[in-house]
């Protein structure tokens, strides 16, 4: 019986060299030059059979018809013990995990953690302002600088900053001044709980316990350890990364 194959697969391209093939071994030129009575009744019947005899040991060509495709039933893998519910693609999950996360830092008195957060040096020596700058961005902070307590305030009313890193001794109105507005102004009624690192170089005449009655949050002392500073940030922001 000769083999039957779908039409369109590779064998139908075997096939079809086949009968070229052999076809082309077959001497079918059945018209003689001189005229028909040159080719007797038995060779044509010979070759008549040669020609059957190959289409059948041919395979055969079938339509394709796609068999119809049942779809299997949804099989149910029951939850290991302990497993918890798996997020249907909502994120859903995730998102009370990221908020028991953030209540947890709040409850324990951290900030959440940003990114990039920004820090706003305030100091009025253009070199004091240029180094602590360069450094904070090398650690990973956003670095906004004033070079007054006026400067400042203004500032803060046109930038979103986590944290003030400001110089006690400024020209002018000193950081004392800062804080008052921050803490009692209206206007700044946003920033009234803005964190506040007094940061000084004179520590004989601006001392923590100063510092502290301004209503600033943390205290460090200018000098070449910027280890200190850097510790006090990240209390109040959750650190940069």
């Amino acid at each position: 019986m000769p083999r039957a194959f779908a039409a369109g697969d590779d064998e139908l391209v075997e096939a079809e060299r086949l009968i070229r093939d052999r076809m082309s071994g077959l001497d079918l030129d059945l018209q003689p030059a001189d005229g028909v009575d040159e080719v007797s009744v038995q060779a044509l019947e010979n070759r008549l059979g040669r020609v059957e005899g190959l289409l059948e040991s041919l395979p055969t060509v079938q339509s394709r018809t796609p068999a119809p495709v049942e779809k299997a039933d949804p099989v149910e893998t029951p939850a290991a013990a302990g497993d918890e519910a798996v997020d249907d693609g909502s994120g859903a999950n995730s998102r009370i995990e990221q908020l028991v996360a953030s209540e947890a830092q709040r409850a324990s008195g951290l900030r959440p953690a940003k990114r990039h957060p920004t820090v706003l040096v305030v100091d009025d020596a253009a070199d004091a302002r240029t180094i602590l700058s360069l450094y904070l961005s090398k650690t990973g902070y956003q670095v906004v600088t004033a070079a007054s307590a006026e400067d400042c305030l203004a500032k803060l009313l046109h930038h979103h900053v986590d944290v003030v890193v400001l110089d006690a001794n400024l020209s002018g109105a000193d950081g004392g001044h800062v804080c008052k507005v921050l803490r009692s102004e209206p206007g700044y009624a946003e920033q009234k709980d803005l964190p506040v690192i007094v940061y000084t170089a004179y520590p004989e005449q601006y001392a923590r316990a100063t510092a502290s009655r301004w209503g600033a949050d943390d205290y460090g002392v200018k000098g070449g350890d910027m280890l200190p500073l850097v510790t006090a940030l990240v209390r109040h922001t959750g650190g940069a990364s």
